[in-house]
């Protein structure tokens, strides 16, 4: 079981542009861990009017819904495809629905050497469009450390201490189990949702303060 004591988390902002124009929103930068799999947050915008067919983008997206399809490509070559997955080089599935503008996606097993800028692109009966900006997916084979707070704590004897412990939850169905040592009382992990959509988890360690833990160090571990 890959484990890591210690994160620093890389706030990842949503990008994209206001406005009725062709737009895409998804954060920066997403870390994935090599062999499990990545949420990518993402949804779109389009222009108000097709002049060529005197209709809204609204309209022909939901005028042929089985023609609409999703793809993530890198380097110039499609390497998801929402309706051919035989023909994918990475597994997954589009967990947002097209028809309503959101392309959030998983993609599964993910091999180190992919890491790379991905761009969300939308093929329909009527257009096609590559959306950018690209995503940066940077898969790694450890899981970074998760974060602990406070660092330093000091209170008087009988006190109530609540540390906190996160960590980034790239893969939500496999995130990462936060344990503490030593285990001063009851924990429960939570996976919770960020800003930017991503997916994270936590967990509280709250006991009284003695003066029996003076001194002690103690250590939140993601597996």
């Amino acid at each position: 079981m890959i484990g890591a004591e210690r994160l620093i988390l890389i706030g990842c902002l949503l990008q994209g542009a206001l406005g009725r124009e062709w737009a895409v929103w998804m954060p920066q930068s997403i870390d994935a861990l090599s062999g499990s799999c990545v949420l990518i947050p993402c949804r779109f915008e389009m222009p108000e009017y097709h002049s060529n067919y005197g209709s809204t983008y609204d309209n022909l997206l939901k005028r042929y819904p089985d023609s609409v399809t999703g793809l993530w490509r890198k380097d110039r070559r499609t390497v998801f495809d929402s309706r051919s997955q035989s023909e994918s080089h990475l597994k997954g599935r589009i967990t947002g629905k097209l028809l309503q503008k959101r392309c959030t996606t998983v993609l599964e097993n993910l091999p180190q050497y992919y890491s790379d800028q991905y761009y969300f692109r939308l093929e329909t009966s009527y257009f096609q469009l590559n959306f950018h900006p690209a995503v940066q997916i940077i898969i790694k084979d450890s899981p970074p450390k998760p974060k602990l707070t406070p660092e330093k704590v000091e209170v008087m004897e009988g006190t109530s201490v609540n540390l906190s412990c996160s960590a980034a939850a790239p893969c939500p169905k496999l995130p990462p189990n936060l344990t503490w040592t030593p285990r001063l009382s009851e924990s429960v992990d939570q996976l919770q949702e960020n800003e930017d959509e991503t997916k994270s988890v936590s967990s509280d360690l709250i006991f009284t303060a003695s003066h029996l833990h003076h001194g002690q160090k103690i250590t939140c571990r993601a597996l």
